[in-house]
């Protein structure tokens, strides 16, 4: 049976909490929240040294590709800073080209035929919005496929029917 005069005191000096030799063997000697404390700050100076960023848009001047990768989920790693893309989704949706407007639309077709409808509903709205070019075929093919449609998408139906 351990008693209460079996306790040690923290390492740290700060600290006055008492702890069992078992815990002090496992800790180096430190409660546990001042051991926590110990390894959150190395894993923060860690990550802060070694931390990197990423520039997914580097070297892509294609406007549908930068539209692809800004929709693109990222998995999350603390040690990777993405870049933000350079210009804005205004300026890119506003310079693409009837067969970049094309090519996107198309992309968006595939993304609902393969149920990422998120991703495409993304690509849609600041579509529509920004170069009011008619979405017909993919507000139809998210109907087909019986996805609840945003107020946005429903005004965009509306509007486009005249």
């Amino acid at each position: 049976m351990i008693f209460l005069s079996d306790r040690i005191p923290c390492k740290n000096t700060e600290c006055k909490a008492s702890i069992l030799p078992s815990t002090a063997k496992k800790t180096g000697g430190y409660c546990m929240p001042c051991y926590q404390a110990i390894e959150r700050k190395e894993y923060e100076e860690y990550i802060k040294k070694n931390k990197k960023d990423v520039d997914l848009y580097e070297g892509v001047d294609d406007y549908v590709e930068i539209i692809k990768i800004m929709n693109r989920p990222k998995k999350y790693d603390p040690l990777i800073n993405y870049i933000d893309c350079k210009k804005s989704t205004e300026e890119i949706y506003s310079s693409l080209m009837d067969e970049d407007i094309a090519r996107l639309k198309e992309y968006v077709l595939d993304l609902i035929n393969s149920d990422d409808v998120h991703t495409a509903k993304k690509i849609l709205l600041p579509l529509v919005c920004i170069t009011d070019c008619k979405i017909d075929e993919c507000l139809i093919a998210l109907v087909k496929k019986s996805y609840y449609l945003t107020r946005n998408l429903v005004f965009l139906i509306l509007r486009e029917a005249g």
